[in-house]
């Protein structure tokens, strides 16, 4: 994989444009992430070989951690023009309300293979829907970025769907309430940030996030067990997009070198997780980490959990007049067709 993906790079700056300007276009970029995570560094990336494309015709001001613009002010301060590349956070801003569509798809994928399956589908989603699209023309998104498959990293065993009774789990925000309920345990809403020390207090029994955190946050050290779920993902939030009023100034030519760093930084930008993903197992299994696969009958019914409270989100927003059903369709269709 990793000479496929050198071989694209090659590929990529050999088609470098012999542009000539006499002062460089200079474009603002912020973002509310720090510089050293994964998606700043992929999306850094990306800004340095459209400098090296162009022949340094485009040139780029960097802001991190907030330090220009907030996350939760991300989508206005794009649309005001404050930067002219902004990594947006959908889920924070601009949130459901503006766009319910793309936030709903966040639970329904359950069952998949991997982020490039799924940032496929998103793709072709996007296409298929004009809905959904619609949700982002007020800018121009030039990549995506999602986390991988979340499971459920717990100080207590979990090895059928009765060993959730009675656990205090964090989820994802508020999802999947309806399901944990279900059987039998309660969510729990904390910061990312104050995960180890509740976990190694025995304020919550277990979180449901990705396995970087394994080391990232070192919960390792304080979980036991980790249970996978079997290939569920959280939606595909981050996307770095631009103001559409600096996109339309720009020439045809330097478009289209935006328009294929953005493909390159989605790829690069997954091989960097799955990198750390490998870590952090390593990580975990020095901590003599144990990971825990359900019986198949025992995760079909997690599953079917799952798309059921997914589904029930759907259902709110066609009564809003919104093909959310539909949508949620297809997607599982597509899921099940990628397998």
């Amino acid at each position: 994989m990793a000479g496929v993906f050198l071989g694209m790079f090659l590929s990529f700056l050999s088609g470098i444009f012999n542009f000539a300007s006499s002062a460089p276009i200079v474009l603002r970029y912020s973002t509310h992430l720090p510089a050293r995570n994964p998606i700043t560094v992929a999306q850094v990336e990306g800004l340095n070989l459209i400098e090296k494309k162009t022949n340094g015709a485009v040139k780029f001001e960097k802001f991190y951690d907030g330090t220009l613009i907030g996350v939760r002010d991300c989508w206005e301060e794009l649309l005001k023009g404050t930067a002219d590349l902004v990594s947006v956070s959908a889920q924070t801003s601009p949130g459901e309300k503006l766009m319910p569509l793309y936030i709903m798809i966040n639970n329904a994928w359950i069952g998949l293979k991997d982020m490039h399956v799924q940032l496929r589908i998103q793709k072709q989603l996007l296409k298929e829907f004009p809905e959904m699209a619609q949700e982002w023309s007020a800018v121009k998104p030039l990549s995506f970025h999602g986390i991988p498959d979340v499971n459920f990293h717990t100080k207590k065993q979990i090895r059928t769907l009765a060993d959730f009774k009675g656990l205090q789990v964090r989820g994802i925000g508020s999802w999947p309430k309806h399901t944990v309920e279900k059987l039998g345990a309660s969510l729990v809403a904390m910061p990312v940030t104050e995960l180890y020390l509740a976990l190694q207090k025995g304020i919550i029994d277990g979180v449901m996030l990705d396995n970087t955190v394994l080391s990232g946050f070192r919960l390792a050290e304080v979980t036991r067990y980790t249970m996978y779920m079997g290939g569920v993902f959280p939606g595909i939030n981050q996307r770095m997009c631009m103001n559409v009023n600096t996109w339309k100034k720009l020439a045809p030519e330097i478009q289209k070198v935006f328009e294929e760093t953005g493909e390159w930084i989605d790829n690069f930008y997954i091989e960097k997780i799955y990198e750390s993903l490998s870590e952090s197992l390593a990580f975990a299994k020095e901590k003599r980490h144990e990971f825990i696969s359900l019986p198949p009958q025992e995760l079909a019914k997690l599953h079917d959990l799952l798309r059921e409270e997914a589904f029930g989100e759907a259902k709110k927003l066609d009564a809003k007049g919104l093909p959310a059903t539909k949508i949620f369709n297809r997607v599982q269709e597509l899921i099940r067709q990628a397998r």
